[in-house]
């Protein structure tokens, strides 16, 4: 915290946080968050600020973009989803009071789904929620005994010190028609879980046989895509896919369709669960082959000669069958081949040479084949890092492993092979 006790303090920061204000006066008690998207994360921060500083309370908030993008997708634990802005709500604030201002002052920014996993919200569709915890540390002091600061589940409020701003919560409507569908496909696993959604493991009880699915949930106003695109659209967009290219002989590629359904606050893609290993996996097992990546590389073919691009074609979106069969998964970012607007707008890596988005396919298959060469360390959220040379790529000639070797013997072979070299 900034040692300064004026509420106009400079900014403390480290790696991650900035810090504004004076350093709380308790250990523990009410922290309010605010949540925002990659999109609105500046105006909300200002709307925020303004009220924040003139109650004089201390808060923290993402230093800069990447670590917000990082928050919302996940990476720095489920838990941390949507805390974009940290209050600190000690003594020595009007709790009540600045609720009510916080309210006012974020209007505009009612209807997000971007919510802290385990935190209350304030209801109303207001982008705020709560939970009592450290303000540093991981332990709490409650009824004289110290215990660990759960972060994994909702807190028991009637157990918690008396919500000082209790006659600002609002109703929350639930979503009742969503709730309804999703007893279909009751949850046994959490797959991954971030700002616009989240991927799991469920069972599909209508099947008149045992069934195991995968249901991706999309929400609308979750996480916010820099073009405007929640996860919402993602889904729905990827079940546009699905009905695309039904009758265009994709079937044996791709996971069956069991169900999809639109709702007030998101979308839910129902698709059968493959049993296997995908490529991503073989490649940390150890067990990935030059044979993997051939195979992909004849299965984006296919995708090609029917009209599409898979979009995020990388060793994670690709799965080995028991049985031997190679397969795609994840279509959100798939798109016709002659679409250069979608081209790479949720592709893993961005090739420097904007020349390549005219070559569709070779674009994906040197897409593909980057990513045997890095691996699960060759994606990051920060933009500069997932921006490839490729020149750069080709050249590449020290600590390459036999099978990232054969992937940029593969790169340089499609290049030549399609007349494009970088100058």
């Amino acid at each position: 915290m900034a040692g300064d006790t004026s509420t106009q303090a400079e900014p403390a920061a480290d790696a991650e946080w900035t810090f504004v204000g004076r350093m709380p006066s308790v250990t523990q008690g009410w922290k309010l968050y605010i949540s925002a998207s990659a999109r609105d994360f500046a105006a909300a921060l200002q709307a925020g600020r303004s009220v924040l500083d003139v109650h004089g309370a201390p808060f923290k908030f993402a230093s800069d973009m990447n670590v917000l993008r990082r928050l919302n997708a996940g990476l720095c634990g489920y838990s941390q989803i949507g805390k974009s802005i940290v209050v600190y709500l000690d003594t020595e604030v009007n709790a009540q009071e600045l609720v009510r201002d916080l309210k006012l002052a974020l209007e505009d920014f009612r209807g997000s789904n971007l919510r802290p996993p385990f935190a209350h919200p304030i209801g109303g569709g207001y982008p705020l929620s709560f939970r009592y915890g450290a303000f540093s540390g991981l332990e709490v002091v409650l009824h004289d005994r110290t215990i660990p600061d759960e972060r994994s589940r909702r807190q028991d409020l009637s157990a918690l010190p008396a919500l000082p701003f209790a006659d600002a919560l609002e109703v929350e409507e639930a979503d009742h028609a969503m709730n309804r569908f999703l007893l279909s496909y009751p949850v046994f696993e959490v797959l991954g879980q971030a700002g616009k959604g989240g991927v799991y493991a469920a069972l599909d009880i209508a099947s008149p046989v045992f069934r195991e699915v995968i249901v991706k949930i999309g929400r609308r106003h979750g996480n916010l895509l820099p073009d405007g695109r929640d996860g919402m659209d993602l889904v729905a967009h990827e079940h546009w896919f699905y009905l695309a290219v039904k009758d265009l002989g994709l079937a044996p590629h791709m996971p069956t369709l069991v169900d999809y359904a639109e709702f007030a606050g998101a979308a839910a893609l129902v698709m059968e669960r493959l049993e296997g290993v995908t490529l991503l996996g073989r490649q940390i097992e150890g067990s990935l082959q030059t044979e993997h990546i051939s195979r992909a590389l004849e299965l984006l073919d296919e995708f090609h000669a029917a009209g599409f691009i898979v979009g995020d074609a990388k060793l994670a979106n690709f799965i080995e069958t028991p049985d031997g069969l190679l397969k795609a998964i994840d279509f959100e970012s798939a798109a016709p081949v002659t679409d250069l607007l979608s081209r790479q707008q949720h592709a893993s890596f961005l090739f420097a040479d904007s020349a390549l988005l005219e070559r569709p396919r070779l674009w994906e298959k040197l897409h593909f084949l980057y990513s045997v060469m890095h691996g699960s360390g060759g994606h990051s959220d920060e933009a500069n890092a997932r921006i490839v040379d490729l020149d750069a790529m080709l050249d590449r000639g020290r600590d390459l492993r036999p099978i990232e070797e054969y992937a940029r013997e593969l790169a340089r072979e499609l290049c030549l092979r399609d007349a494009f070299r970088v100058a």
